[in-house]
């Protein structure tokens, strides 16, 4: 099952989450664009008079009376994103204003499989802040025409892989989830035909990555148990695609650690993310037991970023996990 936001919603909690504005005026912005409740109506009269903590638990009445409390903000910002994305290439919005918008939605969510061209696009902003106060250019410094050429091409490839990201939990089970990512893969341009990897199977240097082939046939089993592991344990669920082997994407199941590394990952319990790698490499694969000791050997001591993400086969959790189940 997956999910849908509506566009002024996810502006109006976007914009709420940011604190653009007092939350009494961002009340009143609710009211007018036809939401409706006491507590909305309450919160819009208020002042700045009243003390702050009469407005927070006020705006937290707002958010349960409304439903809002249960959409992720994950969800509310990368819709709001793709409204400003779509706004830059109708040139309905300038897209160095909403570039610095989507810059903040990346940080806020650190959606670096949707948004990492916005790092980029950032020092480029700054690099052309630096040039119309100092007449110097950097690195980063690209001409207007070509500044804005890029920001709407990262704008077109944002709207791609930011479609069908999201399914429900626990309603959404491991088939369902699985065809939600293949739908999600062949709407990124990506195929849609998965392998399933544990951290058995694989060894990371930067971008590379090395897979012990062929890998074992207990390995779809294996990730379905991943992914019933997740809904028991009620923290949230991220599939991610993390390279290409022979045509096909090869996939985890990613679970949180604890509830403070669920809201740091931005995973949420009512949900099962989608992921991929920005271009995905071509995994180099090794056949040799030997080979692999080897490499094994050579990689141990390096930091892939990869160790809290990828779950063993045996434990079905990282191994780096303090807590094992």
């Amino acid at each position: 099952m997956s999910v849908e936001i509506d566009e002024r919603t996810a502006q109006l909690l976007a914009e709420r989450h940011f604190a653009n504005e007092p939350a009494y005026d961002w009340a009143v912005k609710c009211l007018e664009a036809g939401f409706d409740s006491s507590s909305l109506r309450m919160l819009a009269s208020m002042t700045a008079a009243d003390s702050p903590s009469e407005i927070d638990n006020m705006v937290g009445r707002v958010f349960r009376e409304n439903g809002w409390n249960e959409i992720d903000p994950y969800l509310y910002l990368m819709r709001y994103a793709r409204t400003v994305a779509e706004g830059i290439l109708s040139s309905k919005t300038d897209p160095i204003q909403g570039s610095h918008e989507i810059y903040r939605i990346l940080r806020a969510t650190d959606g670096h499989s949707e948004l990492s061209a916005w790092w980029d696009i950032d020092e480029m902003i700054s690099a052309r802040d630096h040039f119309a106060k100092t007449g110097t250019t950097d690195y980063y410094y690209r001409g207007d025409a070509q500044l804005f050429a890029e920001i709407k091409n990262a704008c077109a490839d944002f709207l791609v892989r930011s479609r069908s990201s999201v399914g429900v939990l626990p309603e959404t089970s491991f088939d369902e989830a699985e065809a939600l990512f293949r739908r999600f893969l062949s709407e990124n341009g990506h195929p849609p035909k998965l392998k399933w990897v544990f951290a058995e199977d694989v060894l990371l240097d930067g971008r590379s990555v090395i897979i012990r082939v062929p890998l074992p046939d207990e390995n779809h089993a294996r990730a379905r148990e991943c992914y019933e592991l997740g809904i028991a344990r009620n923290l949230g669920i991220n599939i991610h695609g993390l390279c290409l082997s022979d045509g096909e994407i090869c996939c985890y199941v990613q679970l949180p650690e604890d509830d403070v590394d669920a809201q740091y990952k931005l995973l949420d319990p009512k949900f099962v993310r989608f992921s991929v790698v920005i271009d995905p490499n071509e995994a180099i694969p090794c056949r040799s037991g030997i080979i692999w000791k080897f490499w094994k050997i050579k990689f141990s001591n390096k930091d892939t970023g990869y160790e809290g993400l990828i779950p063993s086969r045996k434990t079905l959790l990282p191994l780096t996990y303090k807590t094992q189940v």
